[in-house]
């Protein structure tokens, strides 16, 4: 989890430092390792900037992306700064100074902001090496800016992975906003036909200046069907959210705001054929597949397990993965968090200990109560920033604080599983109440 901002000024105004750090700073939890900047103009200008988080080594390095100086107040280009970019960086992919953001490319006249992990990463760096395309670090990152060198905004559709990025194309004088296939990583913007702004989290659109007045017609369908994701719309009438498997272009040129959807589920009219064992390794051999994929980084790695079949089904993948080849040894004892509910009498405890017993877990749980929930309630709202469907974030939420407190930094979990395997079926007391 990384933390992404920015601000163009499409009517001729100048980019804020003092907002632009405003809207990091507020999502320092997300990036501490490291903080970056750009401004720029469209006429090509451009100065990369560093803050009171980066590291000392990182000046230090001869790169073309290297800051120039800590980002300050008076700072403004010859020509006015209309586009600033901020990153907040939570090291897990080449952890070394070179991994920092903004990146740019060989030019300099197109830079990135990501949040993210591309899981294929190294078989598409090693095309775009066949491509001519030279890398100077090992991050996911630098894989997306060559790759839109490369493919143009078609490059999402090669991407397997969990993102949120923004590229500022000096050359097309265009903003090149994009998210993943499910909406894994957030994205919110403001956009008035002066001024577009983005973050990955609400708050920061605030400290930019945008109204947090309430959109009623989100708060309406709230209290009413309890539905808290509604389409691009969020609580806050100034606030949209770039949906899953979409991209949108900010024309500097026309000022028009430009959206493509670029996938979609495919729909098959016919099961699979084929023997029931059959379709069973296929099914085992993706999944094999899925966690292989993402159990690479170097940085310290966890599970989540609710005792469910899709959480308990990844540990004990990860811990056979661990077992059985070579290099991924740290997988053999998987250190899993999982949320405790004493006395409630639908709590997987005994499926959770039976995991950690077989996958040979080191185990951490929480227990969250009453009392706890009325003194993390106000963190808790500040951190999901609008209302949730169930209590159960909390639980969540102290997972997430447990793991953080040991150290882990990254958390595979089965969110999503019930979904494709149909097993949450939402519309249905609804459709028996059509059919009465």
């Amino acid at each position: 989890m990384s933390g992404i901002a920015g601000i163009v000024h499409l009517d001729g105004k100048s980019v804020q430092p003092v907002r632009l750090r405003a809207m990091a700073e507020m999502q320092r939890h997300r990036g501490p390792d490291d903080e970056g900047y750009l401004l720029a103009s469209p006429g090509g200008d451009s100065t990369a900037f560093g803050g009171k988080d980066t590291s000392p080594e990182v000046f230090h390095r001869n790169l073309r992306y290297t800051p120039e100086d800590r980002l300050s107040e008076g700072i403004v280009g010859p020509l006015g700064y209309m586009i600033g970019l901020a990153h907040r960086r939570l090291s897990i992919i080449d952890l070394s100074p070179a991994g920092h953001q903004p990146l740019c490319n060989e030019s300099g006249d197109i830079w990135i902001v990501c949040d993210g992990r591309i899981y294929n990463s190294q078989n598409l760096r090693t095309d775009l090496l066949g491509h001519g395309h030279h890398f100077v670090s090992g991050s996911d990152t630098e894989v997306v800016l060559h790759a839109y060198e490369e493919w143009g905004e078609d490059c999402v559709k090669r991407f397997n992975g969990v993102w949120a990025f923004a590229i500022w194309d000096g050359r097309e004088r265009k903003l090149f906003c994009c998210r993943d296939r499910f909406g894994i990583k957030p994205f919110h913007y403001h956009y008035d036909g002066k001024r577009f702004v983005f973050a990955s989290e609400i708050a920061p659109l605030m400290a930019a200046g945008v109204s947090a007045e309430l959109d009623g017609a989100s708060a309406y369908l709230y209290l009413g069907l309890n539905r808290c994701d509604w389409q691009e719309h969020t609580f806050y009438a100034g606030v949209k959210r770039l949906l899953p498997s979409h991209s949108m272009t900010l024309d500097l040129t026309d000022h028009g705001l430009h959206f493509a959807n670029y996938w979609s589920l495919e729909r098959k009219g016919e099961r699979l054929r084929g023997e029931e064992d059959a379709k069973a390794e296929e099914f085992r051999t993706v999944l094999f597949n899925a966690v292989r994929l993402r159990a690479r980084g170097e940085a310290l790695a966890g599970f989540s397990l609710s005792g469910g079949l899709d959480s308990s089904s990844i540990v004990c993948v990860a811990s056979a993965l661990g077992r059985e080849e070579t290099g991924m040894d740290s997988l053999s004892s998987p250190r899993t968090f999982s949320v405790r509910y004493p006395d409630f009498p639908r709590d997987e405890g005994y499926y959770v200990d039976a995991v950690v017993e077989k996958a040979h877990c080191k185990s951490t749980l929480v227990w969250p109560s009453g009392e706890s929930l009325i003194d993390d309630l106000s963190e808790l709202i500040r951190s999901q920033e609008e209302p949730i469907a169930t209590i159960g974030a909390y639980g969540s939420w102290m997972l997430c604080e447990a793991a953080q407190r040991e150290g882990v930094r990254v958390l595979l979990d089965g969110s999503g599983a019930d979904g494709q395997m149909v097993g949450a079926q939402y519309d249905l007391g609804a459709y028996l109440g059509y059919l009465v």
